[in-house]
């Protein structure tokens, strides 16, 4: 289990612009913390889909589609595997950090 919060994750989409009211944000919000657990493989973009898919109970195709139109609207779009990765490194660094810096795994609140 990660040591990263749902809320560092809802902050972190929220700074990249895409907000709750997003369909895709639900999508993101799973499958960032589906890759940060390790519950599904990082490198393939079809097992996040399916794996978000079941959580939400729609199709893995659905998955793709809110994702990627919420990516799209962001300040820099980027592929939907990328930004998912990228994400999970960003949050899974920052809280690594502060761990270190800090002594703690509680996380910043932003």
């Amino acid at each position: 289990m990660s040591n990263v919060s749902n809320k560092a994750i809802s902050d972190y989409l929220t700074q990249k612009g895409i907000f709750h009211s997003s369909q895709g944000y639900k999508c993101l919000m799973l499958g960032i913390r589906g890759i940060l657990d390790g519950t599904v493989d990082r490198n393939c973009a079809k097992a996040i889909y399916d794996y978000v898919a079941v959580k939400v109970g729609v199709k893995p195709g659905q998955v793709d589609r809110a994702i990627r139109h919420a990516i799209r609207k962001t300040a820099q779009p980027a592929p939907n595997k990328e930004f998912l990765l990228r994400a999970a490194d960003d949050l899974a660094f920052s809280a690594d950090a502060h761990a270190f810096l800090f002594g703690s795994s509680v996380e910043p609140s932003g």
